[in-house]
């Protein structure tokens, strides 16, 4: 959703002949479409909320030394402290690159400060993308966010941004509308998981793992308590792990790093990669059952053992299993939303 907040606050100053959306595995096909689309009548090419294998990082440059005469401006707030950092460091040095970079802020955040939009209904719509994305959960801006985070994964991509340009960036009624759906089906589809044993949660660990292929942000968003969430998905070829911010930063990076390490000596590996407290790994498939309950286990090992070294847990109480089962404690999920702090 940041990167589509970096589009809306960019439209209300520019008009953009062509609009790219990408997910990490396609960043160099789309780095090709540029390439191609690009004519002596371009000016400028803005990458926003995008993290980069060191590979695209460099065809990323070649591509800006290919085409001089346009000015390439990436706004972008994901970490470079691997071996990314030289060639990262770098290509700012290249005449035609601005690089406008901030760890802990929203890329969105990034573009208002450059750009000053004043429409009251759009800077309030940088201020939910921002607390969510950084995940700033004590933020007052912090339950629109989510809202606007869930309405973003109903409506994909196209629908979220004309919905909100449609009408000069206040919420529309049909996000609305299809927000308090979501909700009445939320508890029914939770009691589903947990009658197919998809729902696993440990107290003591502060590791939960919910394997479905909806409603992405409930499972961020109704268990502060856990630590780590993990959600591999079942219908797409992706996973999302999600590391509450209380874990410190540098629990937080070294979990990621060996998760990813895991995950990369698989061969249905594709890529991985985005923020220390959150980030998504992608495979070439979807992953079978064995495949995906050996995947999140070994996730929650790591996370258990991570947090136990930081000291952050004192206890490692995941359920041993072979193929899917697992369980749930207390009963179905419910729902804990403040209505005061939801944008409507």
């Amino acid at each position: 959703m940041d990167g589509m907040g970096c589009h809306l606050v960019l439209s209300d100053k520019l008009e953009f002949d062509t609009v790219y959306h990408t997910s990490y595995n396609e960043i160099s096909k789309h780095l090709e479409y540029i390439d191609a689309d690009i004519t002596p009548h371009s000016k400028a090419v803005f990458i926003t909320d995008l993290s980069f294998s060191l590979g695209d990082l460099i065809e990323l440059v070649k591509l800006a030394m290919r085409h001089p005469h346009v000015r390439f401006i990436y706004i972008d707030h994901h970490e470079y402290f691997d071996e990314r950092e030289p060639v990262f460091t770098k290509m700012s040095r290249v005449d035609n690159i601005k690089v406008i970079h901030e760890i802990g802020t929203s890329a969105t955040k990034l573009c208002l400060r450059v750009f000053n939009p004043t429409n009251p209904d759009l800077i309030k719509l940088v201020d939910y993308i921002d607390a969510f994305d950084i995940w700033r959960q004590d933020d007052k801006d912090f339950q629109g966010g989510w809202f606007l985070n869930t309405i973003f994964w109903e409506f994909k991509a196209s629908g979220f941004k004309f919905g909100l340009l449609n009408e000069n960036y206040k919420i529309p009624q049909a996000f609305k509308n299809a927000y308090n759906d979501i909700i009445k089906e939320k508890d029914k589809h939770f009691a589903e998981l947990d009658g197919k044993n998809l729902l696993m949660m440990d107290k003591d660990a502060s590791v939960f793992i919910g394997i479905s292929d909806r409603f992405k942000s409930f499972f961020q968003m109704d268990y502060p308590e856990y630590k780590v969430h993990i959600l591999p998905y079942i219908s797409k070829n992706n996973m999302s792990v999600r590391i509450n911010n209380d874990v410190p930063e540098e629990c937080a990076r070294m979990m990621k790093e060996n998760m990813l390490e895991f995950v990369s000596k698989l061969p249905e590996f594709v890529s991985g990669g985005g923020h220390s407290h959150a980030f998504g790994i992608t495979i070439d498939k979807t992953p079978t059952d064995d495949l995906k309950f050996m995947v999140t286990q070994g996730l929650a090992e790591i996370a258990e053992g991570v947090l136990a070294m930081h000291g952050e847990i004192t206890k490692t109480n995941l359920p041993d299993y072979n193929g899917p089962k697992g369980y749930i404690e207390d009963g179905v999920p419910v729902i804990d939303i403040d209505e005061d702090d939801i944008p409507f």
